[in-house]
């Protein structure tokens, strides 16, 4: 929950500039702005009480500008959840373990998840600690086990020889056929034991091995063009990582992982039309020397692309013209 509020985009880029468009900038105007930019400074760090102390600071200065309060009571909500957060990663922590330990293993596990869930907000806070990584490595960990405890109850079968080794084997076909082959294998190998002379199990751990094998290679392939489409994706050439994406899905149609890649590249070209559109309309603004509209379209291109410097150097000129206006 990493808050970059609408409010507060709008407020970190437009406050500076706006007082340094005036003329003549007060003792006073210098020392709010140094506040604003070291609150800045502060989220980017997702340091919410530093960010906190600093508008506080700026609001002594200008008690009256709204983008402070309301970002203030941004902070506030903020700092609230993560407390709760922190508390609630504990608290389901705790019943994990204590799940654990009575052998209530899918109560444990739905717990550990739910920490986990959490945890990924926590994980880049200033006060994050070690000892918060190792807890996460430990409900990664105990989740690992219960799967493990989970799966060796299932391949226990009831029943005589012949019915245990019946169940084994369908039970291991059925995995096979799903494509579950590292299970399928492991069913097989009960069969096997339990009926020492049969050949079916055994072929079917063979041609397991030989499936593994192959999908090994696969993967490798798989990943290496993956690879590649992110290399391209990282230097915005979009269309042609659309492309590999679309190689590496018809190589593994099941594959989740280029499909979601192929969404990414079909955003990022939204994206970039609609940055392009709206920087259109608010250039064309400006040059109709709409100043206070072509402003407020630059603001909507910065919603679109909040780290491009274009629509804040035009924002500081329209702020400029408007001020020399009004003299």
């Amino acid at each position: 929950m990493k808050q970059w509020t609408t409010t507060f985009l709008l407020a970190a880029v437009l406050s500076p500039l706006v007082l340094n468009a005036q003329t003549k900038t007060s003792k006073s105007d210098k020392l709010f702005n140094k506040y604003i930019d070291s609150a800045y400074q502060c989220l980017s760090k997702r340091d919410y009480y530093c960010e906190k102390l600093f508008y506080v600071k700026a609001l002594k200065i200008k008690p009256n500008l709204d983008f402070v309060k309301n970002r203030l009571a941004e902070i506030e909500s903020t700092i609230i959840y993560l407390a709760n957060a922190k508390k609630y990663f504990q608290i389901e922590t705790i019943k994990g373990d204590s799940s654990m330990r009575l052998g209530q293993y899918e109560n444990a596990k739905w717990s550990y998840r739910s920490a986990l869930n959490t945890a990924g907000d926590l994980t880049d806070l200033p006060d994050t600690t070690k000892e918060l990584f190792a807890k996460i490595k430990h409900l990664q960990t105990n989740i690992e086990k219960i799967d493990s405890i989970l799966w060796e109850k299932e391949l226990v079968f009831e029943g005589s020889a012949d019915e245990k080794y019946k169940s084994a084997t369908t039970k291991g076909d059925l995995y096979f056929k799903a494509g579950i082959l590292e299970r399928a294998k492991d069913c097989y190998r009960v069969a096997s034991n339990l009926k020492p002379n049969e050949q079916y199990p055994k072929e079917k751990i063979c041609e397991i091995d030989k499936n593994l094998k192959g999908q090994f290679d696969s993967d490798k392939q798989l990943n290496d063009i993956i690879i590649i489409g992110d290399s391209l994706f990282l230097l915005k050439k979009y269309g042609e990582a659309k492309v590999v994406y679309v190689k590496a899905s018809q190589l593994r149609p099941s594959q989740k992982a280029p499909k979601e890649r192929i969404l990414s590249c079909d955003k990022m070209f939204a994206n970039e039309a609609s940055y392009k559109d709206a920087l259109a309309k608010a250039d064309g603004l400006f040059l109709q020397k709409k100043y206070e509209e072509a402003k407020l379209a630059y603001a909507n291109v910065l919603k679109i692309k909040p780290t491009e410097q274009y629509p804040k150097n035009k924002i500081a000129e329209c702020d400029k013209l408007l001020n020399e206006g009004k003299k």
